[in-house]
């Protein structure tokens, strides 16, 4: 089998991971169009309630928000996640006519663009069902939640470096996912154990900060800003970092324990 990349056997894999992953895509589908659907209808709960539905768009949006971020942030999990749904998932990837490069590659980027393109169709569903039940209640102001939080946060809110700066750290985020997920290969425990890393150096970053929120807030200002270049060609070479050594993992795949690279 040719260690190169060959844009044919890619294509070949990736329908392959389409077929394969079927019954988990349609679960996933399921459960984001499930979610969003219950978030979505608070404001016309609210408004059934109190005529009122301020408070509830709020929630609303934070939801619209967080969602495509978290998934931004923590997809490097997915990546062994729907082999275990069926059995022998691994094995049969490891058996396939394709390089290692081009496995990583689809078992990485994939499940994250399916989970964003699962999470728009969701979130439309959703925003479909709001406005037709609000106009069925006669709910004012009746708003697309989508149109309404896209007009309200724009990416012109933000200074500087920022926006390089915040999209660099979900990568980084991102990478450590990804890593964690090559480390510790059984879903139930990898995605704790990332989380729990995370906190730890968070921690660690926050307690060699000054103690004084102010000045813990102009450092961070600073930064996301002025310095917004600087960290983000560092959280660049970390996710570089992180996702070589995924890709070693992943080509080596040692039996140890029950837990640690479990295949």
């Amino acid at each position: 089998m040719s260690k190169s990349f060959n844009l044919t056997r890619l294509e070949k894999l990736v329908r392959w991971t389409l077929v394969t992953d079927r019954a988990y895509n349609i679960k996933t589908l399921w459960t984001y169009v499930t979610t969003s659907c219950i978030f979505f209808q608070l404001p016309n709960l609210a408004y059934a309630i109190s005529h009122q539905t301020n408070n509830a768009y709020d929630i609303v949006k934070i939801v619209i928000i967080v969602m495509p971020l978290s998934i931004l942030a923590a997809g490097g999990s997915y990546f062994f996640y729907s082999f275990y749904l069926w059995k022998d998932g691994i094995r049969e990837l490891t058996m396939l006519p394709a390089s290692k490069a081009e496995k990583f590659t689809v078992r990485f980027l994939m499940p994250i663009l399916l989970h964003l393109g699962q999470l728009a169709i969701a979130l439309v569903i959703a925003d479909i069902l709001q406005h037709l039940v609000g106009f069925i209640i006669n709910r004012e102001p009746l708003d697309w939640m989508l149109v309404r939080t896209f007009n309200e946060v724009s990416i012109s809110n933000f200074k500087g470096y920022a926006p390089l700066t915040v999209a660099m750290l979900l990568f980084w985020c991102n990478s450590m996912f990804l890593l964690g997920a090559n480390l510790i290969r059984n879903i139930k425990y990898n995605f704790i154990f990332t989380t729990v890393v995370l906190l730890v150096l968070i921690i660690i970053f926050m307690t060699l900060l000054p103690s004084d929120n102010v000045q813990k807030g102009m450092i961070f200002r600073k930064i996301l800003d002025f310095n917004g270049i600087i960290t983000s060609i560092i959280l660049l070479a970390l996710s570089i970092l992180n996702i070589w050594l995924s890709y070693r993992l992943f080509g080596h795949r040692p039996l140890i324990g029950k837990y640690i690279n479990k295949l």
